[in-house]
């Protein structure tokens, strides 16, 4: 026959207390006599772990509402066995925001736990949302809200009004209203922007002209609201000026301005100019004029005629009409003075280079009177030599003298000097020339390009030829001697920093050579984390090295972080250690011997940078690397605290700490041994 319910509990709470009293005995008798040491079990501590035990002991969790809003609980169930953890999720009505827990549980985050070892009254706290309501005008008016509040609740219904000043009229409502009716109402369901336009009267203003001419209009517009000011600008066509304004303006100001307040018409007055020809005379001669006027309006054409005195030839005009046409005509538009030039018949010389050089006429003159003798001395320029004359003028006198009783063209003729271009070399590298020859012309201009060897890089010109340029040209007037400077490459490494931190660089040296490691450490400040590298290396790594084989550039990547990092001390529990194994559940740890503290410690944001294990408030080792542990085997007895610290790189951390009772056996195995015996026995008897 199967036992009943009350049985099973009986048999139940009897195996509870019999291994219970074993333990007792244990700590109480059989250790001391091992190791003249003893635990002392607080028998509360006992009384709740028998309790824990007992599978009929549930707990009630009681949610109550404080503002708008619901809380689902994940179990969802009338009653929690001892340990159950359950997850809060607090969700506001519409208009609402979830504000904090209170009662028995306390903080903002969402949703949340709560761990199930007593009955548990939990408050939700919920707060009305405000929201705001701004107005602009476009135009001249105002607006009045009703009720008039710096803000609102969600679901209130606003009152506007549209209140157009003098001159203007309400258009339309847009941005979070439209339309244009006026009174209308705005329901509040979120931040509110409402753009009330407000539009002038318009005018038109007409331009009429007398004569000729234009009228502009700044603003240039078809029609112009009331009050604005418009300038108008009278600008006369070619050959007429502006004389006065009539109509709806008066005087000859211009620019005027004239104030729109009505439909306007506006006169613009413009007269034609009158122009005087006034002709003088270079030489001996005379002009006639056709027509032949004292004055002569705009655009009149008068044609001129040049009459020379005898021995004299008309050679141009000059002053207000150029050019050597016999009659010539003219345009009257404004005022003019023409000059009729009369010359002596003259002759030219002319004088053309080949090579590079000069050649001096004495005298020196633009034209010659028939008959004259010029000297001509022939220069040359510094690398060239005076070789002969061409042309109307033969041999290699210098100087020499010719007779002018015709236009005449002479030639001087000059030859280069030759030079020689001799490179040398500094270091590791070569140098092209171009064009390359074994001797150059006086003047001439040679490109030199350096190119260096692997590993090398140009560094400048010395000699006959100096600076970085490269390529560089060198011009040949002498025998010339340049020196290329090479030297070993090096390269610039540039640290942007996004965020807040610095970079440690490992060397750090302004320049680096090719093929140089250069060791780089990301130091955040406080309350931020290293991210990532970017640029010309990419990662997370740090420390992170870099190849130096070119100019670089490397971009840090710092994050805001001030969330402390997320802890939790996995070992020891609730439970009895023997080398560093646990053997049994226990309401309370109990260590003998030796145990590794195990903590688990993760970080989102910047990272864990070092977790600490304290005994007792003194530090005992500081780890970097996860797993983050401990093993903890001194001589320590009695009750001890356990805590763990773990740090984030930005500065950052959390703390999580536990109470123990430590013990120290000479023989552990024979306490297992004897621990198994008694279990054993206990199971023998009992079936």
């Amino acid at each position: 026959m199967k036992p009943n319910f009350k049985t099973k509990r009986n048999n139940i709470i009897k195996k509870t207390v019999v291994l219970s009293v074993v333990f007792i005995l244990f700590f109480t008798i059989i250790m001391p006599t091992i190791n003249s040491q003893f635990i002392k079990i607080n028998s509360e501590k006992l009384e709740n772990y028998i309790q824990s035990l007992n599978p009929l002991c549930d707990y009630t969790l009681t949610i109550i509402i404080e503002g708008n809003g619901t809380v689902n609980k994940n179990p969802n169930q009338t009653q929690y066995p001892p340990g159950t953890i359950v997850q809060l999720t607090a969700i506001p009505d519409i208009g609402w925001i979830f504000s904090h827990w209170s009662g028995d549980l306390s903080g903002n985050s969402n949703p949340t736990t709560i761990t199930m070892n007593s009955n548990k009254i939990v408050y939700a706290n919920f707060s009305q949302n405000e929201y705001t309501l701004t107005v602009t005008i476009v135009g001249s008016g105002i607006v009045n809200k009703n009720p008039n509040q710096p803000t609102y609740h969600y679901g209130d219904i606003v009152t506007l009004t549209a209140i157009a000043n003098t001159g203007w009229a309400f258009s339309g409502w847009s941005g979070d209203l439209t339309g244009s009716t006026n009174p209308t109402t705005i329901t509040i369901n979120g931040n509110k922007s409402v753009t009330a336009t407000f539009t002038q009267n318009e005018y038109i203003l007409t331009i009429v002209i007398e004569g000729s001419g234009i009228v502009n209009k700044n603003p240039d517009q078809t029609t112009y609201p009331y009050g604005t000011v418009v300038t108008l600008t009278a600008v006369p066509s070619t050959g007429w000026s502006f004389n006065h304004w009539s109509g709806d303006l008066t005087g000859n100001n211009n620019p005027e301005n004239i104030t729109m307040n009505s439909n306007k018409t506006i006169i613009a007055n413009f007269t034609i100019n009158y122009y005087t020809l006034t002709t003088n005379i270079q030489g001996n001669g005379t002009v006639n004029k056709n027509p032949n006027q004292t004055t002569y309006p705009y655009g009149t054409i008068v044609q001129l005629t040049a009459i020379p005195e005898p021995g004299w030839t008309f050679n141009h005009w000059s002053g207000d009409l150029t050019g050597n046409s016999n009659p010539e005509n003219i345009t009257m538009n404004s005022n003019k003075t023409i000059i009729a030039n009369f010359t002596i018949n003259q002759y030219t010389i002319t004088i053309n280079i080949e090579g590079d050089g000069t050649v001096i006429k004495n005298p020196d003159l633009t034209i010659y009177p028939y008959g004259t003798i010029v000297e001509l001395t022939a220069i040359p320029e510094t690398g060239w030599t005076f070789d002969h004359w061409s042309g109307d003028l033969t041999g290699n006198t210098n100087p020499t003298n010719i007779t002018i009783n015709d236009n005449k063209t002479v030639i001087a003729n000059f030859t280069t000097n030759q030079y020689t271009l001799t490179i040398n070399i500094e270091g590791n590298g070569t140098v092209n020339k171009n064009p390359n020859q074994t001797t150059y012309s006086y003047g001439t201009v040679v490109e030199l390009t350096a190119i260096p060897d692997n590993g090398w890089m140009f560094s400048h010109w010395s000699g006959d030829l100096t600076g970085g340029n490269n390529p560089e040209n060198i011009i040949i007037d002498d025998n010339k001697t340049v020196t290329a400077h090479f030297s070993i490459n090096e390269y610039i490494l540039i640290i942007n920093i996004y965020g807040d931190g610095n970079v440690i660089k490992n060397p750090d040296y302004a320049t680096y050579s090719y093929g140089t490691i250069v060791e780089l450490t990301a130091v955040p400040d406080t309350g931020w984390g290293f991210d990532h590298w970017s640029g010309d290396i990419t990662g997370n790594e740090n420390p992170k090295e870099i190849l130096i084989n070119g100019h670089k550039i490397v971009n840090a990547h710092f994050i805001e972080d001030s969330i402390s990092p997320i802890l939790e001390i996995k070992k020891p529990n609730n439970g009895i250690y023997l080398m560093d194994w646990k053997i049994a559940p226990f309401i309370y740890p109990v260590v003998l011997n030796e145990v590794t503290i195990l903590a688990n410690a993760s970080d989102n944001d910047s990272g864990i940078e070092r977790v600490e294990f304290y005994i007792d408030g003194n530090l005992r080792k500081t780890d970097e690397s996860p797993p983050y542990n401990y093993l903890w085997n001194d001589n320590l007895t009695k009750e001890h605290k356990i805590e763990v610290k773990a740090y984030d790189y930005a500065g950052n951390s959390a703390i999580k700490e536990i109470d123990v009772i430590k013990v120290n056996v000479k023989h552990p195995l024979l306490i297992l041994a004897i621990l198994m015996a008694i279990y054993l026995v206990y199971l023998i008897r009992n079936n």
